[in-house]
């Protein structure tokens, strides 16, 4: 794979950088001074309305899911890998990065975040702290803010940051772009990796390969489902017939099989898109077929009836109407299987994380997420998922592959 690290292929990506504390961590992935300016203003003015002095922001300890943080990577425009940062922005604009201790350097004695580099002249004697999550806040943290900030108010600021990273700018939506057309690619050669006779680990090996090829970020874990079913119609006696994940590693594909693959994959930043597609290796069975095209329309549909100002509770009543009206299963929303919406963005996942009747946010424009249809009808379950953007009308659709049925 020589000069897969090239600046053609990596526009955002630069060799691991060596701070000033001699501390080394993985690659710094970053977007344009404009779009940090955009974030920082984002949260100067939300701070000023709720009247506090400044925010800060740290990567939970021990670091969060994949060793990065999602309000870390946001606000820094930087991964920050494996390591325990403090981020510190104040209402008047002043951004400082403060490096902690290193994760696999720690002394579970001390606190990790105040025993690196002093806080004290960058909180300069805040009153009222907005803070990203107070109930992942160290016991030791917080009695080093009551120590420099004597009766500091801490504000939890976790929802405001939320909405704000859920809804996309055009920088954004164009790495997610970037996320799809890798996708979109990879559903097109699927003839050279997805084959009768190649095992499930053969498979998973080259469709790793050729996502770092094409361009998909190497410091950010891709995520591959695939599933396999048969390609076949309903026999007496079956259960609900869905291609099903739980497939051993080597498991030699079969003529009559079918595969469905779902790509997570981070492109540019770190931005993740989520999408699924069917491939068989013969005429797909008229059953399956016949499930897929009203799977289909369910998605379409979906998707249409997208706006924005739409709560979870909406949308479920909209889709379990449609749903009656052709005699499908309905959706509760009691399970991660029911979701309709998963939020997409950096770090896998970014609110809106539609999966409860409570969900707070509605839809709203530059919001990203992964549009899951799942249908479930007779003794066939057919799930589709799509990723999708809003603008200020309605839903738009990133990736250009089609979703159909592709005979490999």
């Amino acid at each position: 794979m020589k000069g897969l690290f090239e600046q053609s292929i990596w526009p955002n990506y630069t060799r691991p950088v060596i701070d000033h504390t001699g501390n080394d961590y993985g690659g710094r992935k970053f977007f344009s001074e404009a779009e940090k300016q955009r974030r920082h203003q984002l949260v100067r003015q939300k701070l000023i309305e709720k009247n506090c002095d400044l925010l800060i922001v740290q990567g939970y300890f021990p670091p969060s899911t994949m060793g990065v943080n999602t309000s870390l990577y946001w606000l820094g425009c930087d991964n920050y890998y494996k390591n325990t940062y403090t981020l510190i922005l104040t209402k008047e604009g002043e951004f400082r990065e403060v490096h902690g201790v290193k994760t696999c350097d720690h002394d579970w004695r001390i606190d990790p975040y105040s025993n690196g580099e002093d806080m004290t002249p960058y909180l300069k004697g805040a009153k009222r702290i907005a803070y990203d999550g107070l109930g992942f806040i160290t016991h030791a943290f917080y009695n080093y803010l009551q120590e420099v900030c004597p009766g500091a108010e801490l504000v939890d600021f976790c929802q405001e940051l939320a909405f704000m990273r859920a809804c996309k700018s055009e920088e954004e939506l164009e790495a997610v772009r970037h996320t799809c057309m890798i996708q979109d690619r990879m559903f097109r050669s699927a003839a050279l990796y997805i084959q009768p006779g190649r095992t499930i680990n053969d498979i998973f090996a080259d469709i790793t390969r050729y996502l770092l090829i094409l361009g998909g970020d190497p410091t950010e874990m891709p995520k591959i489902l695939l599933a396999v079913g048969e390609n076949r119609g309903v026999r007496e006696g079956d259960s609900i017939l869905t291609a099903t994940m739980a497939v051993p590693p080597d498991y030699r594909l079969k003529y009559t099989d079918y595969v469905v693959l779902t790509l997570e994959t981070p492109g540019l930043g770190g931005y993740y898109a989520e999408r699924s597609r069917y491939f068989f290796f013969n005429e797909p069975h008229e059953e399956i077929r016949s499930h897929f095209e009203e799977a289909l329309k369910l998605q379409e549909y979906q998707i249409s009836v997208y706006k924005n100002g739409m709560t979870m509770k909406e949308l479920r009543e909209t889709l379990n109407a449609y749903k009656a009206s052709v005699g499908a299963a309905q959706t509760h929303g009691n399970t991660w299987m029911d979701t309709e919406i998963r939020g997409m963005g950096n770090i896998t996942v970014c609110r809106p994380l539609i999966q409860c009747d409570w969900e707070m946010f509605p839809l709203a424009k530059g919001m990203v997420f992964d549009s899951i249809h799942k249908y479930e009808k007779g003794q066939r379950c057919t799930q589709l998922h799509e990723t999708v953007w809003m603008d200020d009308e309605k839903a738009n659709i990133f990736g250009e592959y089609p979703q159909i049925l592709t005979v490999l």
